[in-house]
């Protein structure tokens, strides 16, 4: 499959063979808008890569407060390692943001093949570190103290992420009211052609 293929070629931590084995413990599911892949508070028993679609990683702050802590996007890897690992409750959900399709491993099946393949392990290992560079990278982005900051440092580092989702999502991702978005946007505005 071309997907499975593009997931290959952009993480080139394992062999194609190795790679076949992480895939043949795993399932390809179809996702409607809003099914969840992943519970907020709930134990993380799988992860997944995206084969098609759009995904969130969300939580509710407040009473219908809904804040974007990541979006995953085609060949993106998605898990809640945190809660897996230590076996609590993720801190997070994971859901489609459109209709999707995912290749989803279990994973205690996972652990058991990384016992037996080391390339297989190295490729989960740097999978988890990217996971944590991107929630890192968040961070920074919510240090900066303004709608306008934010904004700018999304346009100049990820250009493509303002294509990819809706301004309402982009805010919840920001931590600024949609509003505070749109006069951030108009601020710029002149000044980008």
């Amino acid at each position: 499959m071309e997907r499975i293929q593009a997931i290959i070629d952009r993480y080139k931590t394992a062999s194609a063979d190795d790679w076949q084995q992480w895939f043949n413990i795993s399932t390809i599911r179809q996702f409607e808008k809003g099914q969840v892949l992943i519970k907020e508070g709930e134990i993380a028993r799988v992860c997944a890569f995206v084969l098609k679609g759009t995904f969130k990683n969300t939580t509710q702050c407040q009473e219908d407060e809904e804040k974007i802590l990541g979006f995953g996007f085609e060949t993106d890897f998605l898990a809640s390692c945190e809660s897996y690992n230590c076996q609590q409750p993720s801190a997070f959900a994971i859901v489609a943001m459109e209709p999707s399709l995912l290749m989803v491993t279990d994973n205690d099946r996972l652990v058991e093949l990384c016992y037996k393949n080391q390339q297989v392990a190295n490729a989960g290992f740097l999978l988890t570190i990217q996971l944590m560079q991107e929630h890192e990278e968040h961070l920074k982005i919510l240090s900066l103290n303004s709608p306008l900051l934010r904004y700018e440092y999304m346009l100049k580092n990820h250009p493509e992420l303002l294509q990819k989702v809706s301004l309402t999502d982009l805010a919840k991702y920001l931590y600024v009211s949609r509003e505070a978005l749109s006069r951030a946007r108009k601020q710029i505005a002149p000044f980008s052609n």
